[in-house]
């Protein structure tokens, strides 16, 4: 966490309890809260408990978690559960737990086959501690951190990561302190898996409850020098190109609360998002159910991007759109789609797609192509209509919606110039500073590309997406008016 505030030039002290004196009237991070019999006045709670026991999660927790300012925690699964329990996602955060590689680490002759660091007064752990004595030297170790833990790790050939909880999650807290030291790694397999496909190649994992399948990983690392020297270099060589994806999530909500700003922000980590295509999904990780009804759609090979986040829901949007648009025009993308979460793909989406940016690619003179029109402004005039390949396309002036458009590289600056500063709702949100901009080029199709899911609910105004259905409508009764009114004056 310093080391990421200290990209924004912020300092940070670090206490491990109350000083003598009481908190200082400063914003406080809290990692861990319910082990403080006081908290500061003002903190951010990192939560680091697992939703799946209920030990820790009581009433008083909970008021903890509500008298924060924000929660981050670092599993989707727990973000579900803590919404379930009544925390509104606008209050949480996603934080998943990062690498924070060292440049003095220590290298001790390997003395031991097996570290683990934990808790072991447990039945679960204790089976499997005890098969791995049969074939190795095993040290265990608990209550010991930093350099005196990190000297221990050098130690050891392998560490293994074994779960309290047959049900549990992974704990990224061990396996990336591990990876960030350089230790290779035998982890047993967690409920959550699908949300750490970035560990998959830096960790050695085996199936739940499968101890043999450990002690057979182990043997392979613990009986070879050479190929734990070969494995120790490749993990080092990933590991410094793992992108820093904490970074951006921890000040993601510094932005959100404004105590950075956005050329700040993305000067500490806008190289950090990788845009492998130039089909983006803008979404919010907190609001899960959506990601997850996204995914199941998305046949497309579309990239999700977690948005940023701002107190003002819809300012966090516009802040999300600078940022893509940013990182298109650094990048050299010609065009990108962006699209959001709640989009609803007709059946023919890709070969539709396919023939849009054929015609796209085949003009310079527009700035950007709306596959949904949700609210078409009374004084949208038609500039050009014309047919490609079966298909009409029309250009028009005006254009108010963001949840499908695909942007040209004409049109990067134009966007990067909005403030969001501006906290005036009524015309700085991000879809009406596009629709207010002069000589606007927008491409459009008669018949919308894509529709809008109803059944969600909207993450910037909080009310249900079937508010849109009527004006999604009188949009395009209002378009075709204009079409056949242009026609006629042809």
């Amino acid at each position: 966490m310093r080391a990421a505030l200290s990209k924004v030039n912020v300092t940070a002290d670090i206490e491990y309890q109350m000083p003598e004196d009481g908190f200082r009237d400063v914003l406080h991070i809290v990692i861990c809260p319910q082990m403080f019999p006081v908290l500061p006045g003002q903190y951010i709670a990192y939560q680091l408990e697992q939703s799946v026991s209920s030990r820790w999660f009581t009433d008083d927790y909970f008021s903890r978690l509500e008298n924060a300012v924000a929660v981050f925690d670092y599993s989707l699964m727990n973000i579900s559960f803590l919404q379930e329990k009544g925390l509104s996602y606008r209050h949480l955060y996603h934080l998943p737990v990062g690498l924070l590689m060292q440049d003095d680490i220590a290298d001790d002759e390997e003395s031991v086959d097996v570290l683990f660091y934990g808790d072991i007064n447990n039945e679960r752990r204790r089976k499997y501690i005890s098969e791995l004595q049969k074939k190795f030297s095993v040290k265990v170790v608990s209550d010991l951190f930093g350099e005196s833990l990190y000297n221990e790790m050098a130690k050891a050939k392998v560490v293994v990561n074994i779960h309290y909880y047959e049900g549990a999650l992974l704990e990224t807290t061990r396996i990336y302190e591990c990876l960030s030291q350089n230790r290779i790694i035998v982890s047993e397999e967690s409920v959550d898996m699908n949300e750490h496909s970035v560990l998959l190649p830096l960790v050695d994992f085996v199936p739940i409850n499968d101890v043999q399948k450990m002690v057979e990983r182990v043997q392979h690392w613990v009986s070879d020098s050479a190929r734990r020297r070969q494995r120790h270099e490749e993990l080092n060589e990933a590991c410094l190109k793992t992108p820093d994806m904490f970074s951006y999530y921890f000040l993601r909500l510094f932005l959100a609360h404004d105590l950075i700003s956005y050329s700040q922000f993305y000067d500490a980590v806008g190289t950090v998002i990788e845009m492998d295509s130039d089909m983006i999904c803008l979404g919010l990780p907190e609001t899960v159910s959506r990601r997850s009804d996204f995914d199941r759609d998305n046949h497309y090979g579309i990239q999700y991007f977690p948005g940023l986040r701002h107190r003002l829901g819809w300012v966090g949007c516009g802040l999300s759109y600078k940022f893509l648009l940013n990182r298109a025009r650094d990048l050299g993308f010609e065009k990108v789609m962006i699209c959001e979460d709640d989009i609803e793909f007709p059946d023919d989406f890709m070969s539709k797609y396919t023939h849009i940016t054929e015609y796209l690619d085949s003009r310079v003179d527009w700035d950007l192509f709306s596959g949904l029109i949700a609210n078409l402004h009374q004084d949208t005039n038609i500039l050009e209509l014309s047919v490609e390949a079966g298909e009409t396309y029309l250009v028009i002036d005006k254009m108010t919606s963001t949840v499908m458009n695909v942007y040209s590289k004409s049109f990067y600056d134009k966007l990067l110039e909005w403030d969001d500063r501006n906290h005036n709702a009524e015309t700085n949100t991000i879809d009406r500073y596009i629709e207010s901009q002069s000589s606007l080029r927008v491409i459009t199709t008669p018949k919308f590309l894509v529709g809008h899911k109803e059944e969600l609910d909207s993450t910037l105004w909080g009310f249900n997406n079937s508010t849109y259905r009527e004006m999604i409508a009188e949009s395009e009764t209002l378009l075709e008016q204009k079409i056949n009114a242009f026609c006629t004056q042809q």
